[in-house]
């Protein structure tokens, strides 16, 4: 069977509602959480006695002969001498319905095409209880666990969690949550006990058998109740789904009445979805599926009843765990922009709320993120371990990954900078850039003003640090950290400009003159293209002499996204020639000078933009081969060598940043 991706999504939802298939062969291997830990799950049909697995492990084997991710489903279709079966995994994860997007109910849909009579037929599903608690750094982990059956009109639901529930406790990246219940919904519904494990089943009854020839079909619903999805600056959110009083309940029954209807709409979806993506090729539609259910899924919705603002935290899968990161936003944006921009504005209100508080008033440029997920509690990324004045009275904070939860100060408290951050942590170019940048193109694609007037005084500071500090910016991390600083690395300038020219529109958007914004942009755009002009492509940093040092410019993407014509087309076709002449196996270094040779796919997407079909169609593919051919089975890896297609360092999976890939749909459409 062809490999198309390196896994496969299944039942995503959300950070901690999220089952992933690792092999082609889902019946040779239980499913994976996004962090890579196995899970286990079973599905089965069983014919006349005979049990005929189709997912998961164990038991006799229908033959699978296919596997395809489209849109927010994975369909695998299987075959034996006595039925054919297809079965359905779909994450309902509607971009542009919040409800639907939020609802945190996924299904398994199927249909049997029996090859003769089967007298006795039903079909199983079944979840083991470690789905139930977290495993990713203790895989036998065993804990007690309460696990029961409610009944509905026509369908039943088992259900199990642990007995004691220990909501938002995990404070930690590659991990997955101690709390909330989970649900497997079916005609009869049952909890069982095997090797020391509870299992909760749900199972669907063929009560007159199976005919030869005639199709059967149904659905097990599967969900997550979270109770609490994320503490917010001291106030705890429900999901989006649950603001105005709904439960589990509700959402189990409004699956249930509505799934055929789910159902079309998710086909409507793939087939709109695919025409378009298609449009500039095969290869890249295969991208675009991919990035789809995995972007999305790598945040949680909610409302603020504080603020009536609907937020949308991102977690920063595989990247120390940070919550709504200004600099996984920014790549992520594409995906948004084209199809629903208030989730952006749903991500740019906790940088804002925690910019305003006591802590930050002091700081002229935007910060990182708003906490480690699921705590917005303030900006983590630069907080010092060890050495801050005062931070070691409040807590200590472990880096190591090997510990289950992590003590977090309440920074959005504090009253005034108590030396809680590393200075050379902070990235002041990139992240206000990025704000400014995301917020007015969420405000280009449907004109809403309502978040750029609230918060445009905070925006104009950040405006004016890139004023001062934008032309050539010093020794500072930008959101490539992993590579190492660069002073007057001529990216982060491009970014500058660009974010200069977004403030301006900004101030356009709000009748404020903004004009002097958009000057300096143009002025630094001009020195930039002249220091350059003697090369034949940018320089890495304006300090690079040396022949060759070339980097990634993926922050002129969005010059082309504005249609501001702040850089001449001279030089995207430079950029691209260059690109081109350093290809690699899987892609283009983004750096020539980096170590380990690596890539990212967002910035790799954002540049393809720059040139004709058949180099776009070059990158595309480089990406496509990487996830075919890598050896390490996780979701969709956005940073990976060039060489080997091997994930590097702390190894970067199921981000949102894979929205990205969606830049050329905005780059390239015709206004």
């Amino acid at each position: 069977m062809e490999r198309k991706l390196a896994a496969y999504p299944l039942f995503v939802k959300d950070p901690y509602f999220s089952i992933w298939a690792d092999n082609e062969e889902i019946n040779k291997t239980n499913p994976i959480f996004w962090v890579g830990n196995k899970k286990v799950m079973r599905a089965y049909v069983e014919a006349d006695g005979e049990q005929l697995v189709f997912f998961g492990e164990g038991g006799d084997k229908l033959v699978q002969t296919e596997i395809k991710t489209e849109g927010y489903s994975t369909v695998c279709l299987f075959e034996s001498e006595i039925l054919d079966l297809k079965a359905e995994f779909l994450s309902p994860l509607f971009i542009d319905d919040l409800e639907a997007l939020s609802r945190p109910v996924c299904y398994l849909k199927y249909e049997i095409e029996p090859k003769k009579r089967i007298k006795e037929a039903k079909i199983v599903f079944e979840v083991e209880e470690r789905i139930s608690y977290d495993t990713a750094i203790e895989p036998d982990r065993k804990e007690h666990v309460r696990a029961a059956v409610i009944a509905f009109d026509g369908f039943e639901c088992a259900y199990l969690g642990l007995e004691r529930q220990m909501h938002l406790s995990i404070v930690n990246d590659v991990s997955g949550a101690d709390w909330g219940y989970w649900y497997v919904s079916g005609e009869n519904c049952f909890v069982k006990e095997e090797n020391g494990y509870k299992y909760i089943v749900g199972e669907n009854t063929f009560a007159d058998g199976l005919h030869a020839e005639e199709r059967a079909q149904g659905f097990f619903m599967f969900a997550f109740d979270d109770i609490i999805s994320l503490n917010y600056f001291g106030r705890p959110l429900v999901g989006y789904y649950f603001r105005d009083g709904k439960t589990i309940t509700d959402a189990l029954e409004e699956a249930y009445a509505d799934a055929y209807e789910t159902f079309a709409r998710a086909e409507n979806y793939k087939k709109a979805y695919h025409a378009e993506w298609k449009k500039l090729g095969k290869t890249y539609a295969t991208l675009c599926h991919a990035s789809l259910v995995q972007t999305i899924g790598a945040h949680k919705l909610a409302y603020d009843y504080k603020t009536g603002n609907t937020v949308f935290i991102s977690r920063e899968n595989g990247s120390a765990g940070c919550a709504a990161t200004v600099d996984v936003t920014y790549p992520s944006a594409p995906l948004f922009l084209k199809y629903n921009p208030e989730l952006l504005r749903g991500m740019l209100y906790p940088i804002f709320e925690f910019a305003k508080s006591k802590v930050w008033e002091d700081k002229n440029f935007a910060p990182h993120d708003a906490g480690m997920y699921p705590l917005c509690y303030g900006e983590f990324y630069s907080l010092r371990n060890k050495g801050g004045k005062y931070l070691d009275k409040i807590a200590d904070i472990p880096w190591e990954p090997k510990v289950r939860s992590v003590t977090l100060p309440k920074i959005y408290n504090v009253k005034r900078d108590m030396d809680y951050y590393n200075p050379d942590r902070q990235m002041p170019v990139e992240e206000s850039a990025d704000v400014l940048i995301v917020a007015y193109a969420a405000y280009k694609e449907d004109g809403k003003t309502q978040m750029l007037k609230e918060n445009f005084a905070l925006m104009k500071r950040w405006a004016d640090y890139l004023f001062e500090n934008g032309k050539m910016p010093e020794n500072q991390l930008s959101t490539d950290d992993f590579c190492g600083r660069k002073a007057k690395n001529i990216n982060l300038t491009l970014k500058a400009i660009v974010g200069l020219y977004a403030f301006a529109g900004i101030c356009e958007a709000l009748k404020e003159d903004g004009s002097v914004y958009e000057d300096k942009a143009r002025e630094i755009a001009r020195f930039v293209e002249d220091f350059c002009s003697v090369n034949e492509y940018m320089p890495a940093t304006f300090d690079d002499e040396e022949e060759g040092m070339y980097s990634l410019k993926y922050n002129l993407a969005f010059d082309l996204y504005f249609r501001a014509n702040l850089f001449e087309y001279e030089t995207f076709k430079k950029e691209a020639a260059c690109y081109r002449e350093n290809m690699f196996r899987y892609g283009v270094k983004l750096y020539s000078d980096i170590k380990d040779n690596s890539t990212k796919t967002d910035w790799l997407a954002f540049v393809s933009c720059f040139g004709g079909e058949d180099y776009r169609e070059e990158i595309y593919e480089a990406i496509a081969r990487s996830m075919r051919e890598t050896k390490r089975r996780l979701p969709f890896c956005d940073w990976y060598s060039v060489d080997t297609a091997e994930p590097c360092g702390c190894v970067f999976r199921a981000r949102s940043v894979q929205g990205g890939i969606f830049m050329p749909l905005l780059c390239l459409r015709e206004d």
